[in-house]
């Protein structure tokens, strides 16, 4: 191979590993666990048959189908707020130049049309909800993103619709099972959501060059402080209230209280104080940190959740 094919497949593969980076394998691998939480939370162990229920064939579908709609979403998205993206987020691959907006257009319907196979294999009725999640999805950034809060509720909902998805696919279940998974859905959408509205804080001087119409933009930095901190409180008292409805035993009750309270609100409540203490200074990088940490967060909160699962008798 001479020098110049080198160099041509060397950009060949940081052109892939660029639009990897921008496809936010970390949000997908979040729909990936959140769907499977879904299906393992509704149907556990403990429910008979020769194998685990959260482990079907239509239920890995699931999985792929979710992450891949993520990351479609994601490039799809970023490449319509590229210049939003050069003030709020340099760093991030479209803005400093390591892939192209075509290409990320490009990638983005590729893995819409591999999550799209996936919603067909599963099948109705959940195929057809999941396809239509994916097609909102593609249109955030260019239909959905100015709409103030309408926007961030659209993403929080289709974020944590993925925990009742995988436990349709995973099939059965009583109705005390689909309770928890309802609750868990609940908690999810709360989560986002108040992310996505710390995300609008930290994105606000790019939207506003850009003419975007957010919490932010429209309402001030109070309106969505205070909207982050209602959602913390709301969470909190949910987590306090399903203590003693879903994990009556005490392991099983710090376990949960631990993972969701401290791991995932904890977080969120330190981001928002973050942002507080720098509303003159967009560019701090606490910010960026505190944002990070509630990635992290998001885990938590879906681990914890498995506590829900009830004790094999």
């Amino acid at each position: 191979m001479s020098f110049t094919e080198i160099r041509h497949t060397g950009l060949r593969f940081s052109g892939v590993s660029a639009l990897f980076e921008a496809s936010r394998p970390h949000n997908a691998l979040a729909a990936g666990l959140s769907t499977l939480v879904g299906a393992v939370v509704v149907a556990p162990s403990g429910s008979g048959g020769d194998s685990h229920p959260a482990l079907s064939v239509l239920v890995a579908t699931g999985v792929v189908g979710s992450m891949l709609a993520v990351g479609a979403a994601n490039l799809r998205n970023d490449a319509v707020d590229v210049w939003a993206d050069r003030v709020n987020a340099p760093h991030r691959p479209l803005p400093r130049g390591a892939a192209s907006v075509r290409q990320a257009h490009v990638a983005a319907w590729l893995a819409m049309a591999g999550a799209a196979v996936c919603a067909v294999i599963v099948g109705l009725p959940v195929g057809a909800l999941g396809l239509v999640a994916l097609a909102v999805s593609m249109g955030y950034s260019p239909y959905i993103k100015s709409t103030v809060l309408v926007g961030n509720v659209v993403v929080a909902t289709i974020s944590a619709l993925t925990v009742p998805f995988g436990a349709a696919l995973a099939g059965g279940g009583t109705g005390q099972a689909w309770q928890r998974v309802w609750f868990v859905t609940l908690l999810l959408a709360l989560y986002i959501g108040a992310r996505e509205v710390l995300k609008c804080l930290a994105d606000e001087e790019g939207d506003r060059r850009a003419g975007a119409v957010t919490v932010v933009t429209a309402w001030g930095a109070t309106a969505a402080h205070r909207i982050v901190g209602a959602a913390s409180a709301l969470l909190v008292l949910l987590i306090i209230a399903a203590v003693p409805l879903f994990a009556p035993s005490a392991w099983r009750g710090a376990g949960f209280v631990l993972l969701c309270g401290v791991g995932a609100v904890l977080p969120l409540v330190m981001a928002r104080r973050t942002f507080e203490a720098t509303v003159r200074r967009p560019h701090d990088p606490a910010r960026g940190a505190a944002l990070r940490l509630t990635k992290v967060g998001g885990f938590a909160l879906l681990v914890g959740a498995l506590f829900l699962i009830p004790a094999a008798p």
